[in-house]
């Protein structure tokens, strides 16, 4: 599921940065993030943003366990999280030498041990409300809140870029933080999350891998790359880190000379030697191009996949329309020189009912499309679907059905026939329908400080989450003392959301949020 977020590093003014986010949240972006650095406090920027905005998470990207003392840390985290009705994440790293000694006068002295003991202090004050502590680098005597904490525990998410800190990301967090990633950088960061989170006990789906890409708006793809070059300048040559992660994922010779022109004239030197990244196979920035060219890039990090699965959620498909076809089937090489087919399911295609969906199967014999009158058109119990592959394929798939179909095969296929016949009307029944349901949705939503979740204009279900609860509680009530089922989020890797489907009899709709209300309230 694509999770989408916005991050500011500097260069607006404060309020201009709160105007953005409310932007943001009007565009559907799932969460807004504020660094620090020299553009401004980033905890009373999100405060503002949190009393500004209703739905958006809200994050730090990074706070640094150096510059501020751990339970000034997580005094800050509680007081955001309250004013944003529990929309908090906080992401902590630890900052670099070459900032937190010459710029604050701190030691920068065993960075991991001090995030590990922020970590604890801040979550021991959450939990409890105050704090003492000894730690490897830190010791607090007794730290209390005059307040209580909205929640007992807050997501929080580590920067980290090598194996050491990414490990301590997988053992302790519930995300990591990348920044200027690359590909051999993603694939480098998992195995490593993977290897903490196991020895913690845990299962590696529970960490998000987040990434921080740097982005630019311009007219060409030249010109966006001109606007990054400074930015690749300074990362290069002034923070050593960077300079390494940079290397180490296949850019050697340009950081190091990046690096020399640094040290020879600064920001301005450095910016004129940096060369055009965008055309390395091992892409740095995201600039130009089509959605469906990202996700192309993004897809070579998962081309082992022997039948790669794409579920059609319009935008999707309609970005991957918009590139070639050739560069489409050449990501999609399997182990041994085989190309993969792929397996796209478009039975969300028709949901926007006012223009023919483009359908991938163009793309040629290697792809393989189903897609059904069920979601789009409220005919679930009908089953009815179709296939479009070559035909010996398409046929030995289609008498699979006669195992595993849910519905009666000659009576579906003649009921099918019919609603066929009838489909305009049928679906403009169906679209006025979801409108209904899902403006009644989106009130419900509106009125409860215990979920969120970002709200598609179109489609028929939408993923809640729940902030205050766990889910399954909310489920195992609603099934057995409510008689009302939702589809629970962890059969699709979100254990903290729920399913809503928002077709069916308005009636019972109705009396389906009723119920959730009621039960939601008693887990209060």
């Amino acid at each position: 599921m694509a999770r989408t977020g916005v991050a500011f590093s500097g260069g607006l003014p404060p309020a201009d940065i709160v105007e953005c986010v409310k932007l943001a949240e009007e565009l559907g972006y799932e969460s807004a993030w504020v660094a620090e650095g020299h553009g401004g406090d980033q905890f009373a920027i999100l405060g503002a943003c949190a009393v500004a905005t209703r739905r958006i998470l809200l994050g730090t990207a990074i706070s640094s366990v150096f510059v501020r003392s751990a339970p000034t840390i997580g005094m800050a985290a509680a007081t955001v999280d309250h004013l944003s009705r529990g929309r908090f994440i906080l992401g902590l790293g630890s900052s670099h030498r070459v900032q937190v000694e010459p710029e604050h006068g701190i030691p920068f002295v065993q960075p991991t041990a001090r995030l590990r003991d922020t970590i604890g202090i801040v979550r021991a004050l959450l939990a409890d409300g105050v704090v003492s502590y000894r730690g490897e680098t830190v010791t607090i005597e007794r730290f209390d809140l005059w307040f209580p904490p909205r929640r007992p525990s807050i997501p929080l998410y580590v920067a980290a870029l090598f194996p050491r800190m990414l490990e301590i990301a997988g053992e302790l967090s519930q995300g990591v933080l990348l920044t200027w990633p690359t590909h051999k950088a993603i694939a480098r960061a998992i195995e490593h999350l993977a290897i903490g989170a196991r020895q913690a006990g845990r299962k590696p789906s529970e960490v998000d891998v987040a990434s921080l890409i740097p982005c630019a708006v311009a007219d060409t793809a030249a010109a966006a790359r001109d606007l990054m070059r400074p930015a690749v300048g300074l990362y290069a040559g002034f923070f050593p880190r960077y300079n390494r992660l940079l290397a180490e994922t296949g850019f050697g010779d340009a950081v190091r000379a990046i690096k020399e022109a640094y040290d020879r004239g600064g920001r301005v030197a450095a910016a004129k030697v940096v060369s055009d990244f965008a055309n390395s196979n091992n892409k740095l920035m995201i600039v130009g191009g089509s959605i469906g060219e990202k996700l192309l890039d993004e897809a070579g990090v998962k081309a082992l996949a022997r039948l790669p699965s794409l579920t059609e959620l319009r935008g999707m498909i309609a970005g991957l329309l918009q590139a070639p076809a050739a560069k489409l089937v050449g990501v999609m090489q399997a182990p041994g020189g085989q190309v993969a087919r792929v397996l796209v399911d478009e039975v969300y295609s028709e949901m926007l009912f006012s223009e023919e969906p483009q359908s991938a199967f163009h793309f040629g014999e290697r792809f393989v499309v189903t897609s059904s009158l069920t979601k789009a058109f409220g005919l679930s119990g009908l089953r009815c679907g179709w296939i479009l592959a070559e035909p010996q394929l398409a046929e030995r798939m289609w008498r699979l059905n006669d195992l595993f179909a849910a519905t009666p095969v000659h009576a579906g296929e003649r009921l099918s026939l019919i609603a066929l016949k009838s489909l305009p009307e049928i679906g403009a029944r169906a679209k006025a329908r979801l409108d209904e349901h899902r403006e009644l949705l989106n009130t419900f939503l509106d009125s409860r400080d215990d979920l969120e979740a970002v709200r598609p204009q179109v489609g028929s279900i939408m993923f809640p989450r729940v902030k205050t609860n766990s889910a399954d509680e909310l489920i195992n009530l609603l099934r057995e003392k409510y008689e009302t089922s939702v589809v629970p989020g962890r059969f699709f890797e979100m254990p903290a959301h729920f399913r809503i489907g928002m077709g069916g009899d308005s009636e019972i709709f109705r009396e389906g949020l009723d119920r959730l209300g009621q039960a939601l309230d008693e887990l209060r």
